[in-house]
């Protein structure tokens, strides 16, 4: 057995002891372990039983993909990837962890066809339902924002000061008319992304500036016409796209939603289809999800350390 109390004691190295999510180990110069969390509905929770010799992790969150818009309609955005490395976690003894699921795709061809839900989360960070069609004609539902993933200190609360680090969720792709293009969604990451114009405008990126981590949810455009994308989840919710004009008018993309801090590394997801490739060795090692698709794939949050130098 070994005491890492004593290693500690004496000057050795001795690792964090923590519990939760899915457990694995990597190798990137050092031994690492690494705790994933996907997509659950719930909140998850990083156990930290001893805080170790060094007090310090790193989190990587992915925001969830944007859903596309009904009647092949546009993709929705990739969700943010933000990476803080060296975070202090002496003062905790546990982490909230919400992960941001993918929004829903919408439905096309028909009078008030339904809009893609938007990407749940743990519970903070939802992104926003996209807009119905109206109830006539052959037009299609906008696809739902992603939700933005986040992890919030210990203390219960969920102000601006309590969350370490958050990704914002793609938004939902635009409804296609019959004779009509789309806007695809806005990525996540950074401030976030806007969203795709059509005829109609695409929803403006994070920054909603009313104080709501949840994408903005968008209502039913009446008349002719297709539906407007979801805004994603995140540190500050992206909108929703314009309903805009009529017959044969495409629809706008939903904003991304932003990350948090401004000083981690934030990686703007692509709006492709399948899982982007990365550089980033420790990204290309643990990174899975988070996409824009028919349904918007879940998000991703991995809480990492070293275990041997």
């Amino acid at each position: 057995m070994t005491h890492y109390n004593l290693l500690a004691a004496r000057g050795g190295f001795a690792p964090i002891q923590a519990s939760g999510g899915t457990e694995s180990t990597f190798e990137y110069n050092s031994t690492w372990k690494a705790h994933s969390f996907t997509y659950t509905g719930s909140e998850q929770t990083l156990t930290i039983s001893n805080p170790g010799s060094e007090g310090k992790l790193s989190i990587i969150c992915i925001g969830g993909g944007g859903g596309r818009g009904g009647q092949s309609g546009n993709n929705g955005g990739g969700g943010g990837y933000v990476r803080k490395m060296d975070i202090n976690i002496r003062p905790y003894s546990s982490l909230r962890v919400s992960v941001g699921g993918g929004g829903g795709n919408g439905h096309g061809c028909c009078g008030s066809c339904g809009a893609g839900g938007g990407g749940g989360s743990g519970f903070i960070g939802s992104g926003g339902r996209a807009w119905s069609s109206g109830p006539g004609g052959c037009s299609a539902g906008g696809g739902g924002g992603g939700g933005g993933s986040f992890v919030v200190d210990d203390s219960g609360n969920t102000d601006t000061t309590n969350i370490l680090v958050a990704a914002g969720g793609g938004g939902g792709g635009g409804g296609r008319e019959g004779c009509g293009g789309a806007g695809r969604g806005g990525s996540g990451g950074g401030n976030g992304e806007n969203g795709g114009n059509a005829s109609s405008s695409g929803g403006a990126a994070g920054g909603r500036g009313d104080g709501s981590y949840n994408g903005g949810a968008g209502g039913n455009p009446g008349g002719d016409r297709s539906g407007g994308g979801g805004g994603g989840g995140g540190f500050a919710g992206g909108n929703a796209a314009s309903n805009g004009g009529g017959d044969c008018s495409g629809k706008g993309g939903g904003g991304g939603g932003r990350g948090y801090p401004s000083s981690a590394e934030q990686f703007k997801q692509s709006n492709s289809t399948g899982s982007p490739s990365d550089d980033d060795a420790v990204l290309a090692t643990l990174k899975d999800g988070g996409y824009g698709n028919a349904n918007g794939t879940g998000g991703k949050v991995i809480i990492f350390y070293m275990i041997a130098p």
